[in-house]
């Protein structure tokens, strides 16, 4: 269980890292500004959520990286991915060509191509 724990809380620190990356300080920011303006309207509002709305089971929930990596994202993650030099990294051009073309075709998740990416974003920045 401990491995799967680590992995998770791994694939989560990519994530937050890389959907900071995405938006920058400015977005971050913005969102932020939203989310809170919309909860102040909410508590503005007077009224609380049902009883089986506050007291259901915790349920987890997934982002869309899969359609953003086939939608939105996509021209971005590709350039990152197929026009970059990976000479930096011991990751040979052509490994992260097939893991893209393997995601293209459904044969491999998202986040095989999602942790290529957030490397490449972390090397340009960091290296």
């Amino acid at each position: 269980a401990t491995s799967n724990i680590c992995t998770a809380q791994a694939l989560l620190a990519n994530i937050a890292a890389m959907y900071a990356v995405f938006h920058g300080p400015a977005g971050l920011r913005g969102i932020a500004e939203r989310i809170h303006g919309c909860a102040r309207a909410l508590a503005n509002l007077g009224f609380e959520l049902p009883r089986e709305i506050v007291n259901r089971p915790k349920r987890g929930f997934t982002l869309p990286f899969e359609r953003w990596l086939r939608g939105e994202m996509r021209p971005m993650v590709e350039d990152a991915l197929l026009n970059s030099n990976w000479d930096q990294t011991s990751i040979r051009a052509s490994a992260v060509r097939e893991v893209w073309n393997r995601f293209l075709t459904g044969e491999t998740s998202w986040s095989r191509p999602w942790s290529l990416f957030v490397l490449k974003r972390w090397c340009e920045q960091n290296l």
